[in-house]
């Protein structure tokens, strides 16, 4: 999709709120069937997905612009109050920064800059805006939260955030069910950045737990567990990180996402989704 010049934006699939961009090979009315470009995005070097009933996407460009499309719930497209939009619209508020990552979840959204600050907005129900409170109104403006050092990496997902400091040392915030910030606390939700690990390069948010690649290679994991999905050989939650032994070195690992609820498992949800999975790519390419 990108190269190191950036590329062009393809998008596909569900496109009912807006969210693919673009408005080509309809089949049916609202479906693109096929990979699309999406007019006016050619320099991209960086794109995500958020979930949700509907979908939304954000893409970051060469030159550190960040355009947002799709569903708008809880403004989690950076505009503030607004309807859905059907074609990329750069996020004004951030305007003069150089955006380098983008994150989304079903409520709100986030940017890493080029200088290591981290702005989040949309919905604060949890606490995921790290802002030092919970609030049902959400914030639309993108407003940087208070990190103790500049970021390299950053997630978001079901009502909680993530950051990755220079120094290797991992922050979370926001929704703590099943112990999903690392933190080992039994809070329901924590409102502002705290310590979830050290050493790590890169953090993949599910909606129900959350995993870490190293600087060594080595693999963390906390939260759910009811479906074996931790890798720790049971099927128990856990509130603070778990190595997972008998790995060759990761390079990068991915938990599963829009699955707030679950079917079996321990504490099952009655309605949810089927319970999550995770997957891991080897620095061998394994």
């Amino acid at each position: 999709l990108v190269g190191l010049g950036g590329g062009q934006l393809y998008t596909w699939g569900r496109g009912t709120d807006g969210q693919l961009g673009q408005d080509k090979v309809r089949f049916p009315s609202v479906n693109c069937a096929l990979p699309q470009p999406v007019p006016g995005l050619r320099r991209v070097v960086h794109v995500a997905c958020g979930g949700g009933q509907q979908g939304c996407t954000g893409a970051v460009t060469l030159s550190g612009e960040l355009y947002t499309f799709g569903n708008n719930f809880n403004k989690r497209l950076g505009h503030g109050d607004g309807p859905n939009l059907a074609a990329p619209k750069r996020v004004d508020a951030l305007a003069g920064e150089h955006v380098i990552m983008s994150a989304f979840s079903a409520d709100h959204g986030a940017a890493l800059l080029k200088d290591g600050r981290v702005f989040l907005w949309g919905s604060n129900r949890y606490g995921q805006l790290g802002r030092g409170h919970c609030d049902k109104a959400s914030g639309g403006v993108p407003t940087a939260v208070v990190l103790p050092g500049a970021s390299t990496f950053i997630d978001c997902e079901d009502g909680y955030s993530a950051a990755v400091l220079d120094d290797g040392k991992l922050f979370t915030w926001g929704c703590n069910g099943h112990g999903r910030l690392g933190q080992g606390v039994s809070a329901e939700h924590v409102s502002t950045p705290g310590l979830a690990c050290d050493g790590v390069r890169s953090v993949s948010l599910g909606s129900l737990y959350a995993g870490a690649v190293t600087k060594a290679g080595g693999l963390l994991m906390w939260g759910y567990g009811g479906h074996g999905n931790l890798g720790l050989g049971d099927r128990r939650s856990h509130s603070s990180p778990q190595a997972v032994n008998d790995l060759e070195p990761i390079r990068q690992l991915a938990c599963t996402r829009g699955q707030e609820g679950c079917k079996g498992g321990l504490n099952p949800k009655d309605g949810g989704q089927e319970g999550p999975h995770t997957i891991a790519i080897a620095v061998s390419g394994a």
